[in-house]
């Protein structure tokens, strides 16, 4: 029998699946479930990245939590407008997930550097921040822009 191809919503709703029912717990989370979500995610097509655009903001905020995590080891050029909106316009949590994974990205073909866009809202967020990782954070983001 031959493996029937998944449609593209059949991908983001696998992904929204995996994100919707695994336990928010690091060790469990980062060990299994995101593993097979990134797998997941990697083979998003254009209309996939465009359905999941559009659901991450309807979401609660630890799916929206796991999803930033995610992002973080998928294709960066269209995760980082994602990542970077959801520095915008998420919660504490979500903020904070999303940072660490463009803070993350980077490897032998790439390295994340803030749009200007984003350094009134980073430097916002170092001045308010009081976790010392989390301001560790923000820091190196901000010294990456130019």
């Amino acid at each position: 029998m031959k493996n029937k191809k998944l449609s593209s919503m059949d991908v983001v709703n696998e992904v929204d699946v995996l994100l919707s029912n695994a336990v928010l717990e690091p060790e469990g989370w980062f060990d299994y479930y995101e593993d097979v979500a990134i797998r997941k995610a990697t083979a998003f097509n254009d209309d996939d990245w465009l359905a999941i655009k559009n659901l991450w903001p309807v979401k609660d905020d630890a799916w929206q939590m796991k999803f930033a995590g995610l992002l973080g080891g998928v294709n960066y050029e269209l995760a980082i407008p994602i990542l970077e909106e959801m520095v915008i316009k998420g919660s504490t949590g979500v903020v904070s997930e999303a940072l660490n994974s463009l803070n993350n990205m980077d490897g032998d073909d790439y390295f994340f550097i803030p749009k200007n866009e984003m350094a009134e809202q980073l430097q916002h967020l170092y001045k308010t921040e009081q976790h010392t990782i989390k301001k560790q954070t923000i820091a190196s983001l901000l010294s990456r822009i130019k």
